[in-house]
C-alpha cells in the first residue's frame, strides 16, 4: 500500500478508534475491535506498549481482514520489526527520529510519523511523509492546523491526543485533517454506541 492509498482509506474513515493491548487480557482489545467493526469503523490503531499488543493485532486481523490496522507508539527499529510480524497495515509514531525513518524506510509497510511544530512538519515533509500524525491534538491544535494548511498545503494530518466527541466538530472544520484518532468511543458502551453520531459531525463540518 502506497502513501495515497493509505490517506485515501484513512480519510475515508474519518475517526480511528485507538485500542490498548494490556498484557493481563489483551483478548479485552480483541473484543473491543469486534465491536467497533460492528458498528461500522474500518481502520484501528492498536497502541505497542506492551509485549502482547502484537498478538492482539494479529488476531484483530484475522478476524477482520478488510480492516485496516495500525501499530501504534513505533519508536524504533525493534517496533517496526514487530508490526511487521503482526502484519500491520501500517504504522503511526508519536514523534520522528533519523533512526525511526531509517527503520521504515527498510520496512513493508508505511509509517505516519508523529509531528508538533512546522520545523517537525517540514523535515517529514522533504522526506516524503505528505501523511502526518499531528500530536498532541491539546497543544495548540488548532491554531497549528490552519497555519500548517496555509503553509503546507500538500500534507494531511491524523490527529490525536486528548481529544473527545466534542472535539471531532472543531477539529474536522481544517481541511487538512484527514482523520481523527483517539480511544473517547472505546471507553463505554455508550461511548462506542455514539460513534455513529461522531462520524456525522465530522462530515458535517466538512460540508
Amino acid at each position: 500500500m502506497n502513501t495515497d492509498e493509505l490517506r485515501q482509506r484513512i480519510s475515508d474513515a474519518a475517526i480511528v478508534p485507538i485500542l490498548m493491548a494490556d498484557d493481563d487480557d489483551p483478548a479485552v482489545a480483541v473484543i473491543i475491535a469486534d465491536a467497533l467493526v460492528e458498528a461500522g469503523t474500518t481502520v484501528i490503531e492498536v497502541l505497542f506498549r506492551s509485549p502482547r499488543a502484537p498478538d492482539a493485532l494479529a488476531e484483530i486481523k484475522r478476524r477482520h481482514p478488510s480492516v485496516l490496522l495500525a501499530a501504534g507508539t513505533v519508536l524504533d527499529a525493534e517496533a517496526v520489526a514487530r508490526a511487521e510480524a503482526a502484519k500491520a497495515d501500517f504504522m503511526v509514531s508519536p514523534g520522528f527520529s533519523p533512526v525511526l525513518h531509517a527503520a521504515a524506510q527498510a520496512a513493508s509497510i508505511p509509517l505516519v510519523p508523529g509531528v508538533n511544530t512546522a520545523s517537525e512538519v517540514q523535515h517529514a515533509r522533504e522526506l516524503g511523509y505528505l501523511l502526518q500524525k499531528s500530536y498532541p491534538a491539546w497543544d495548540h491544535g488548532h491554531e497549528r492546523l490552519s497555519e500548517f494548511a496555509a503553509i503546507y498545503p500538500e500534507v494531511s494530518f491524523l490527529v490525536t491526543g486528548g481529544l473527545v466527541s466534542a472535539s471531532v466538530s472543531d477539529f474536522a472544520r481544517h481541511r487538512n485533517v484527514a482523520a481523527l484518532g483517539g480511544t473517547w468511543m472505546v471507553k463505554s458502551a455508550a461511548a462506542m454506541a455514539g460513534l455513529a453520531g461522531d462520524l456525522e459531525a465530522f462530515h458535517a463540518a466538512r460540508s
